[in-house]
């Protein structure tokens, strides 16, 4: 058993990246046609909150009570240009970066075009796509 998140989290990625491809996707933002598009992608995170497992700053410019969703996708990459794009994931300097995209939205919603893709919550698998994202407003209270 792996203690470390950190650890635990790049042992994992690490063990897929080989046979690793990436998926052909549809992205909406919004519910808004001007914001859907369809991309090659490697990996979506939906967060609310700044950091992911193992203290990646994926999200630098999330606020939990803004009401936004903050996405970032690594677009179409192989596995060595992957391991690259996780690295500026674990600092949080990803945004020079043109095979990632960061955005942010009320709702999100992503089809796969190709096969099955794990939606993983919390590094929990709990379906498949399509999924939508959406911020349930004032459902808890967080004392910091």
């Amino acid at each position: 058993m792996v203690k470390s998140r950190l650890a635990s989290t790049v042992a994992a990625i690490v063990s897929t990246l080989p046979a690793y491809e990436s998926n052909l996707c549809t992205i909406s933002l919004d519910n808004n046609p001007r914001k859907t598009f369809d991309t090659k992608m490697t990996m979506a995170i939906v967060a609310n909150g700044k950091f992911l497992g193992g203290g990646f700053v994926a999200a630098p410019d999330a606020d939990m009570s803004d009401g936004l969703l903050d996405v970032v996708i690594l677009k179409d990459s192989g596995s060595l240009k992957m391991l690259d794009e996780l690295i500026n994931l674990k600092s949080g300097d990803h945004f020079d970066d043109d095979n990632i995209m960061y955005a942010q939205a009320s709702t999100v919603s992503i089809e796969s075009k190709e096969r099955d893709v794990t939606v993983t919550l919390d590094s929990e698998p709990i379906g498949v796509l399509p999924a939508d994202f959406y911020i349930f407003h004032n459902a808890l209270n967080v004392i910091t």
